[in-house]
């Protein structure tokens, strides 16, 4: 991710202040080595700061993309459900007509059959004027 971080101070004059103070070269460069070691460790620079802004942009957009996607199959999962549901309610709905016609069906020849074996029946059907 990150290959080597800037250091936000000039070591070098760190280091020549610290000799310029009396330490020895050794004791002045472990100074600054530990310095740099210390302020390195957590401190992000403009460039990390930038660089993770553009994964971030990157990773939304990503999800962004998925997001759509996501939403553009269940929209098709959808459709495709409404389209079966309709396909068995319109069946339904056919044999329900067919039991209700053959029920109007059977109804008729059950009246035709008492009609036709029961003289008060059939003298009721004429005198209401169903029959002559």
């Amino acid at each position: 991710m990150r290959a080597a971080m800037k250091i936000p101070f000039d070591t070098l004059a760190y280091t020549q202040t610290l000799r310029k103070s009396g330490m020895e070269e050794g004791q002045a460069n472990a100074h600054a080595d530990a310095l740099v070691v210390a302020v390195s460790q957590g401190v992000a620079t403009h460039e990390d700061i930038q660089e993770m802004r553009h994964e971030l942009k990157d990773s939304l957009r990503e999800l962004r993309q998925e997001f759509k996607e996501d939403i553009q199959a269940l929209r098709e999962e959808f459709k495709g459900g409404i389209q079966a549901l309709r396909g068995e309610l319109k069946e339904d709905i056919e044999a329900l007509r067919i039991n209700a016609h053959n029920t109007l069906w059977l109804i008729s020849l059950v009246l035709v059959v008492v009609v036709a074996t029961n003289p008060v029946a059939m003298h009721v059907m004429k005198v209401v004027g169903l029959i002559k």
